[in-house]
């Protein structure tokens, strides 16, 4: 009679246990990071079914632009004084309205056969160094730069991708057609990075 009992007691503490461990697999960072990529690809093959072409980037700026047309845009917008740039031939640009400080935007393309296929550009609030105070950091201007481009392009909103490891930073998605926008935080955390990419290039 002791023994049938023991071995219910055991069955039961091992029934626990598996049902405890199977509830924390359920909530690792691992496993949250995995559903949020099938949920992202999900996104993706839908909006990529609608047929919309979203080519805008900012500033005139789009994909399938000709390298021609981006150098002679640049030209024109560098005449204006709104583009400025630096030594990397990279376009720099002073951004106030939406944010709570000045932010920097630095971008160049990438060309494929001579169109742009996708943009990386960096954000930063300006004049902000190691030594500035963490209202200064790159969280602060991802909160910030979320609303600030769903004011700019409107439609799908950003999903979070939580990070494998729980001591990394999450990256955001934004899915409108052909046009995917990724934000994340840099090495530094005091740069936010936003790359768009053409779903659907022309080669």
């Amino acid at each position: 009679m002791q023994k049938e009992v023991l071995k219910i007691v055991a069955v039961t503490f091992l029934v626990l246990v598996f049902s405890c461990k199977g509830k924390e697999d359920k909530n690792t960072p691992l496993k949250r990071h995995q559903e949020a990529i099938l949920a992202y690809h999900d996104l993706q093959e839908r909006e990529l079914a609608t047929e919309v072409m979203a080519d805008s980037v900012f500033y005139g700026v789009h994909l399938k632009m000709t390298s021609t047309n981006f150098f002679e845009h640049c030209q024109g917008m560098l005449e204006k004084g709104i583009f400025d740039g630096n030594y990397n031939n990279e376009v720099i640009v002073a951004l106030d309205k939406g944010f709570k400080k000045k932010v920097k935007l630095v971008f160049y393309p990438k060309f494929n056969k001579p169109f742009i296929e996708s943009v990386q550009a960096r954000f930063s609030y300006m004049n902000s160094s190691v030594f500035n105070r963490k209202e200064e950091g790159s969280a602060v201007l991802m909160e910030e730069l979320k609303k600030v481009l769903l004011q700019w392009y409107g439609g799908n909103p950003f999903i979070a991708i939580p990070p494998k490891n729980a001591f990394d930073r999450p990256i955001y998605v934004k899915i409108d057609g052909n046009r995917e926008i990724t934000l994340k935080e840099d090495g530094s955390l005091k740069e936010v990075i936003a790359i768009y990419t053409d779903l659907k290039p022309l080669f």
